[in-house]
C-alpha cells in the first residue's frame, strides 16, 4: 500500500492539489498530507525537527543564552518575525509594503534605516500584476538609482491572490515559496497583501478561521527564518486596530498603523516587541512618470518619501480635523462629477455651491445651520496657508463665484484624474 493511500485509511487521496505536490516532491508526500490535516509541514524538504518531541523541562535563567535583537530594518522591523501594516483604504499601505519589499530585495536603505538582513523577497499580491510593476518602475526611477536592476534582484510577485485559509488550500502557495528559495536562496521577507483577499471565504471575525491563517504565517516564518508582513484594513468604526479576530494581533511581533492626512501619510508603530513603540514617521508622495499610454498620455505612479524633520513636526502637530477630512472627500467627489472642463479638456475647478451641495447630501445631519457651520470651518481649514499639513485646496474668484482646485504635491495628477472622470460623465 502506498504512503498516499495508507495515510488516508487505505483509500486513494482525492485532493488533486496534494497529489500534484506529491508527484513533484515524492519523498515528502506523507508529510505534506499530514500537514493538510493540521500538522506542521516543511515545504523546503528538511526533516521534521526532533526537538518538537522534547519533554517539558525547566532550566535555570542563567543557562539561557543572552541574545541581542536581530533586525530586518534597523530599529523598525525585527528579523524572523510576524508583523502587520494596517490602515483604512487609500492610506497607501501597499505602496509602503512594496517599498519595503524593494529595499529588502535590493539592500537599499529604507527611509534612513539600514536593511540588516537583505535577501530574497516573496510578495503575495492581490491586485493587478501590471499595476505593481508600474509602482516598482516608479520606485526604480526615484529611489533605485543606476545600480538597481529589477531583472536581477530577487523580488518575486504573485500573479493572482493567494489562498491562505487552511494548510491544504495554501499548498500551492507553500510550494511556490519553496521553489523560490531553491532558486533565489535565503528568503528574508514574505508579504501578504491583503489579509482579506488571502482569506476569501473565511470568517474574518472568527478566531478559529483566522487561527488557521496565523498557523500558515507562523509556518512560513519558522520554515524560512524570515519576516512575514501582512497588509490589512481597519474597520469602518475603529481605525485604531486591524479589523477582525483578536488572535491575529496576538500573534504579531510588530504592528504599524497607517493613516492618510491631506497631503501626507503617517505611520505609527503601535506594537514593537523589541523596538520603540509609539514612534511616528511622516511620508510625502512623489508622482513619477513611468511611461505613456497608447494615446501618448503620461502614466504616473506614486513613491513615498520620508518628510524632513521640520515638515514632520508641523504635520504631526496640526493634523486635519474629522470634518475637514470629510469635506476633502466631498470636494473630490464634486470635482469628479460636477466639476468644470476648460475648452482644451483640462480640469477647470468646481464651484463652491456644488462642493457644498455634495457635503450637505453626504452628511447624516439634517440641520442646515449646523451643516453650514461645519462646512465653513472645514473649508477654512483646507485652504489655510498657515497650516501646511492642511493646505490641500486652493480657490480662484471668477466674478462673484469661487471656484476650487486641488493643491499640494499631487495637484497636477489630481486635476488630470478629475478631467478624465468628468469626460466619461459627459459622454
Amino acid at each position: 500500500m502506498s504512503d498516499l493511500t495508507r495515510l488516508n485509511g487505505g483509500k486513494p487521496f482525492e485532493n488533486n492539489a496534494l497529489r500534484d505536490i506529491a508527484d513533484k516532491m515524492s519523498d515528502d508526500a506523507p508529510r505534506i498530507i499530514e500537514a493538510a490535516r493540521g500538522k506542521a509541514v516543511d515545504t523546503g524538504g528538511a526533516a521534521a525537527e526532533a526537538e518538537n518531541e522534547h519533554e517539558f523541562e525547566l532550566v535555570l535563567a542563567g543557562d539561557i543564552p543572552l541574545e541581542m535583537p536581530k533586525w530586518l530594518v534597523r530599529k523598525w522591523i525585527p528579523a524572523e518575525s510576524i508583523g502587520m501594516i494596517f490602515g483604512p483604504s487609500g492610506c497607501m499601505k501597499s505602496f509602503f509594503a512594496l517599498d519595503l519589499a524593494a529595499c529588502v530585495a535590493s539592500g537599499r536603505t529604507f527611509h534612513n534605516h539600514s536593511i540588516r538582513t537583505p535577501g530574497a523577497v516573496v510578495y503575495l499580491a492581490s491586485e493587478g500584476f501590471s499595476g505593481l510593476r508600474r509602482r516598482l518602475r516608479a520606485w526604480e526611477l526615484l529611489r533605485g538609482g543606476d545600480d538597481i536592476d529589477f531583472d536581477k534582484i530577487k523580488l518575486r510577485l504573485s500573479r493572482r491572490a493567494p489562498t491562505l485559509t487552511t494548510m491544504e488550500a495554501a499548498s500551492d502557495v507553500l510550494r511556490a515559496i519553496a521553489k523560490a528559495k531553491s532558486t533565489d536562496g535565503d528568503i528574508s521577507l514574505v508579504v501578504v497583501d491583503t489579509l482579506a483577499r488571502a482569506t476569501t471565504g473565511a470568517d474574518e471575525n472568527s478566531n478559529r478561521d483566522m487561527g488557521q491563517f496565523v498557523q500558515i504565517m507562523e509556518h512560513i516564518q519558522k520554515t524560512y527564518a524570515c519576516t512575514v508582513v501582512v497588509v490589512h484594513h481597519t474597520g469602518l468604526s475603529d481605525e485604531s486596530r486591524g479589523r477582525g479576530a483578536g488572535c491575529v494581533r496576538a500573534a504579531l511581533d510588530f504592528e504599524i498603523k497607517m493613516k492618510k492626512n491631506a497631503d501626507c501619510t503617517e505611520i505609527e508603530f503601535t506594537k514593537v516587541k523589541e523596538g520603540q513603540q509609539g514612534e511616528i514617521a511622516v511620508f510625502q508622495w512623489d508622482a513619477v512618470e513611468v511611461g505613456r499610454d497608447e494615446d501618448d498620455e503620461i502614466v504616473d505612479s506614486i513613491v513615498l518619501r520620508l518628510a524632513d524633520d521640520d515638515t514632520t513636526r508641523k504635520k504631526t502637530e496640526k493634523p486635519l480635523s474629522e470634518h475637514a477630512h470629510f469635506a476633502l472627500r466631498c470636494f473630490r467627489e464634486a470635482a469628479e462629477t460636477v466639476g468644470e472642463l476648460a475648452a482644451d479638456g483640462s480640469f477647470n475647478g468646481v464651484q463652491l455651491s456644488k462642493w457644498k451641495q455634495v457635503f450637505f447630501d453626504k452628511s447624516s445631519d439634517d440641520n442646515e445651520k449646523s451643516l453650514q457651520t461645519r462646512f465653513d470651518r472645514a473649508k477654512k481649514e483646507l485652504v489655510s496657508e498657515s497650516r501646511p499639513a492642511a493646505a490641500k485646496v486652493r480657490f480662484e474668484k471668477r466674478g462673484k463665484v469661487k471656484v476650487f482646485f486641488p493643491a499640494g504635491d499631487l495637484a497636477a495628477l489630481d486635476e488630470k484624474n478629475f478631467a478624465e472622470k468628468l469626460k466619461k460623465c459627459k459622454e
